[in-house]
C-alpha cells in the first residue's frame, strides 16, 4: 500500500510582497514557491501634503484594501485606532497643537502583523 502525503501551503506576508511556501510534513523543510507582489496598500487621502488646517476638529481620511483595520499616528508617537465607514477609514482628530505635523498611517492584521505602512504625510495646523 502507497501512502499519500499531502503538502501544505502557507502564505506569509512581508514589507510588500506575498511569498507562498511549501511544507513537506515529513521533513518539516519549507521550499518558497514564488514570490508574487501583494494587493495590500494603505494612503492618507487627507489632509493634503502641506495642507494648512484650520479649526478645532479634522476628519483625516485614509484609503486601504479590505486586509484588516487601519491605524494613524502623529509625529511618530502611539498608534491610534481608525474607524470605519462609506469605504475608508476615518479620524477625528481633535485637540491638536499648533505648528507642523507628521502623520503615517499602517494596515495591520488581527495577529497584530503591519501588513503596509504609508508614506508620511506633512500638514500645518493654525
Amino acid at each position: 500500500m502507497v501512502k499519500s502525503v499531502k503538502k501544505k501551503t502557507k502564505v506569509e506576508v512581508k514589507e510588500g510582497t506575498v511569498k507562498k511556501k511549501t511544507v513537506k510534513p515529513a521533513s518539516n523543510k519549507e521550499i518558497f514557491l514564488e514570490e508574487v507582489p501583494s494587493s495590500s496598500y494603505i494612503v492618507i487621502d487627507y489632509p493634503n501634503e502641506a495642507e494648512v488646517i484650520n479649526g478645532p476638529h479634522y476628519a483625516l481620511r485614509i484609503g486601504a484594501s479590505n486586509d484588516e483595520y487601519a491605524e494613524i499616528s502623529f509625529n511618530d508617537g502611539e498608534w491610534l485606532p481608525c474607524r470605519f465607514g462609506s469605504g475608508y477609514w476615518w479620524f477625528d482628530w481633535t485637540g491638536f497643537d499648533q505648528g507642523h505635523h507628521s502623520l503615517s498611517a499602517r494596515l495591520v492584521n488581527y495577529h497584530g502583523d503591519i501588513i503596509a505602512e504609508s508614506d508620511k504625510r506633512k500638514c500645518k495646523v493654525c
